[in-house]
């Protein structure tokens, strides 16, 4: 082992006094984050490059394009991991946001100088990342990327078998990991290792003992393969069908570099975990553990590990920008306790972040590589609905959702505004504005919107198909249709009515409900005599909005008796009910009296559309 510090100390010295780049690795990763407000692409790129010496760990992005439209870097930020106390190595974060005029593929390339020294040689690095935007037939997204990270240095010793797992896929798919191909601009020198066995499929990295040290670079691909045939659509109306690796090994969905370094030093007097290596103790969490946490909120672990005859100096982590790290270490017990810590922002909702771990004694000998994947959630915000037959006012606790810019916030609607006070958002709205349309169809495949202004009449008998349904960019938001009735006026209050759906409990016998969303309720009924009694109809309907997920809110509960539909509401997880309304249908007569239509179609469309107003970040 004091050869190899030798060798390594040299290296750094030569790096300092020649003004030169020592890297030790680098990974970058991508998450396609939606359209912005001008319509294009945006992608949030994740890289890190490992070097030798803290000085190299300057904030720059040395990946430029390569092939096809790259679109444009808009926002970049940059910092530097919780640095080796030996003060030998760093790892930069960089998070680079793109906008991308076109979902079609294209290619990002890194390539520079110099690699540390290593047994292979290596001199000069080179990287590729191919991404493609394409919207998946399986997910309904584009695809992201497979996600990894490694710590600057990983160190084994010679005498001691050991094992990496490599990636995980946000996705669920397969990811494959191979070497690189120097023609495809994957690797420099794109050698393998002798003593260390990848298994390409399941993306393990094996060490099986080696007769001497070194230093050796990695320089790894992953690429990631549906599990079932999936087709990616583009917005110029082209597509292309994308295969499991089985069938086609080589069209990916997209492939990222993996490159870093393994140390193999002097043999071990003992491969016994918590002996000289340390081992994990109780409550460090497994590894490939997925967890889920919220945007705004403090996201910490507790790491433990123990050596009985060596000291623990420090546990040494990868992860995100801004993570924070702990350590102390009791030489009574022997164990080195971490507690790690980090506050997601707004900007990370949606993304799987890894977070590997380490820990190192003063004698350079590493537990195993442990690594969990954090995934961001929207927070769950301390909020209020206030709602009348005409309004709905939003309360959001600014408490809840730290990370917003007030400055930033819009609604749905442009036409609606947002207001604050001291501890909320307010957004108040207005049900017949802000948004709120009524759209007219030709069919029932809602394809061509009639004018609304047309006059609606129908024959008896005729099919009258209605649609009702709610805009709001939240998934957890659930539409309830409790009733709705046919009144002479438009007034939801009418003593004279007909009844269609009442509790949520079809009433008219030719009324059929038909399959949607969560976001939406389609039905429709036989034009039927209680038109015809009166000059004009009007349908309206009592309906209000849940938390979807809670079965104890109003909408999980569906269709019931009146006495059980009646209960205590919860401002959280449900609104109150409003009513909505439209019409007036006419039944068609001919000349001669009888009923008659002056559609050329049999079937008439009519689609209730309200607009949610949602606080966003803009």
């Amino acid at each position: 082992m004091g050869l190899l510090v030798v060798l390594l100390y040299c290296s750094l010295v030569s790096g300092v006094f020649g003004n030169e780049v020592y890297m030790q690795g680098g990974v970058l990763t991508f998450t396609p984050k939606g359209n912005n407000l001008d319509g294009t692409i945006r992608v949030d790129f994740h890289y890190k490059k490992s070097y030798l010496y803290p000085e190299s760990c300057s904030p720059t992005f040395s990946w430029g394009c390569h092939n096809g439209d790259c679109g444009t870097i808009t926002t970049s930020e940059y910092g530097v991991m919780a640095p080796d106390p030996s003060g030998v190595s760093c790892q930069l974060e960089g998070v680079i946001t793109r906008s991308l005029p076109s979902d079609k593929p294209f290619d990002l390339l890194d390539q520079g100088c110099c690699w540390t020294y290593n047994t292979e040689d290596l001199v000069s690095w080179s990287m590729i990342a191919h991404v493609d935007l394409g919207r998946r037939s399986d997910t309904g997204f584009p695809n992201r990327s497979p996600i990894t990270t490694m710590p600057p240095q990983i160190r084994v010793p010679q005498n001691c078998p050991t094992t990496f797992l490599l990636a995980h896929d946000p996705d669920g798919d397969n990811v494959r990991c191979r070497y690189g191909t120097r023609n495809n601009l994957e690797c420099s020198t794109c050698k393998t290792v002798p003593d260390f066995t990848l298994d390409e499929n399941a993306c393990i990295l094996s060490f099986s003992g080696s007769s001497s040290s070194g230093v050796h670079m990695f320089e790894l691909v992953l690429e990631d393969f549906p599990r079932q045939n999936t087709t990616l659509k583009y917005h110029d109306g082209t597509s292309t069908v994308k295969y499991p690796l089985s069938q086609d090994a080589s069209d990916p969905l997209s492939k990222i570099p993996l490159q870093f370094l393994v140390i193999v030093d002097g043999a071990a007097p003992s491969c016994v975990l918590g002996e000289y290596i340390p081992k994990y103790i109780t409550p460090t969490v497994h590894h490939g553990a997925l967890v889920k946490t919220s945007f705004g909120k403090e996201f910490s672990f507790p790491i433990s590990a123990v050596s009985t005859k060596s000291v623990i100096k420090d546990i040494e982590i990868s992860g995100p920008l801004n993570i924070e790290r702990t350590f102390e270490y009791n030489n009574v017990t022997g164990v080195g306790k971490a507690m790690i810590k980090w506050t997601p922002t707004v900007n990370d909702i949606g993304d799987y972040i890894p977070i590997c771990f380490i820990a190192q004694t003063t004698t350079l000998y590493q537990s195993e590589l442990r690594c969990i994947i954090v995934v961001i959630e929207e927070s769950q915000s301390e909020s209020d609905v206030e709602c009348t037959d005409t309004t709905m006012t939003l309360y959001v606790s600014k408490s809840s959702v730290r990370g917003f810019n007030e400055t930033n916030l819009r609604l749905n609607d442009p036409s609606c505004s947002v207001t604050t006070n001291g501890s909320h958002f307010i957004a108040s709205v207005s049900l017949n504005s802000c948004g709120t349309q009524v759209e007219f169809y030709d069919n029932s495949a809602f394809t061509t919107v009639i004018n609304p202004n047309t006059h609606i009449k129908v024959k008896l008998k005729d099919m009258i198909y209605m649609g009702i349904s709610v805009q709001s960019a939240l998934s957890s938001i659930r539409l309830f249709v409790e009733s709705c009735r046919a009144t002479p006026h438009d007034n939801p209050n009418d003593p004279i009515y007909y009844d269609i759906i009442s509790n949520g409990c079809t009433k008219a016998q030719t009324t059929k409900v038909y399959s949607g969303s969560l976001k939406e309720f389609r039905f429709g009924l036989e034009a039927f005599s209680f038109i015809g009694d009166y000059e004009q109809v009007y349908i309206t309907c009592t309906v209000l909005l849940c938390g979807a997920g809670d079965p104890k809110n109003r909408c999980a509960q569906g269709c019931t008796n009146s006495s059980s539909s009646r209960r205590r509401r919860s401002l959280v997880s449900e609104t109150q009910r409003y009513f909505i309304s439209q019409g007036p249908l006419r039944l068609a007569r001919t000349s001669s009296g009888s009923p008659g239509s002056n559609l050329n179609r049999n079937t008439q469309v009519i689609s209730f559309a309200f607009i949610v107003a949602i606080v966003l970040v803009a």
